[in-house]
């Protein structure tokens, strides 16, 4: 990854965005320098200022500016989008992303109108979807591409409840 400090913020967003969730997720968790994959292995528990540090080791271990990670990973693994028009508090969309190299994704969010839970698990050849949602939350809930509920829809309206999902092979 070479990107610099602002595009290494917003690189995993615009993947994602363009469909490549996998290779954004790849990169997050990769075995080398530069990920954050790498600095968990070295037993790091912060965001490090310097992707490589210094050979002194002097750097900050408290360093903001890489860490929009975690809002990858409600944004898109989870799939969570609050307000996502900045036109209606209580609109929200999830759209999921199912990476092949997880297995499940548990997360959950405060909006507003209360508490918001997405939960995917893989399941042979699908993915069972459980949400929860707040009253007076309205939104849908849009699939990736290739995958579709049972009724072959790749979207349906945002409500609690669980969800069979299957990949579409056409």
């Amino acid at each position: 990854i070479d990107t610099g400090i602002l595009g290494f913020r917003i690189i995993f967003h615009t993947l994602t965005e363009y469909g490549f969730s996998e290779l954004a997720y790849r990169m997050i968790i990769g075995p080398k320098s530069p990920c954050f994959g790498d600095w968990v292995r070295q037993g790091e528990t912060t965001m490090r200022e310097q992707v490589v540090p210094d050979k002194d080791g002097i750097c900050s271990h408290n360093h903001h500016f890489w860490g929009d990670i975690s809002g990858w990973f409600m944004r898109n693994l989870a799939g969570i989008r609050v307000n996502d028009s900045g036109e209606d508090v209580h609109h929200i969309d999830l759209k999921p992303q199912f990476i092949n190299l997880l297995e499940y994704v548990d997360a959950w969010e405060i909006s507003v109108d209360g508490k918001i839970t997405v939960n995917w698990k893989r399941n042979e050849s699908e993915i069972l979807l459980t949400t929860e949602v707040p009253n007076g939350c309205h939104g849908r809930i849009v699939l990736p591409e290739n995958y579709v509920f049972e009724n072959l829809s790749g979207e349906c309206k945002l409500k609690s409840g669980s969800y069979k999902i299957i990949q579409n092979e056409g």
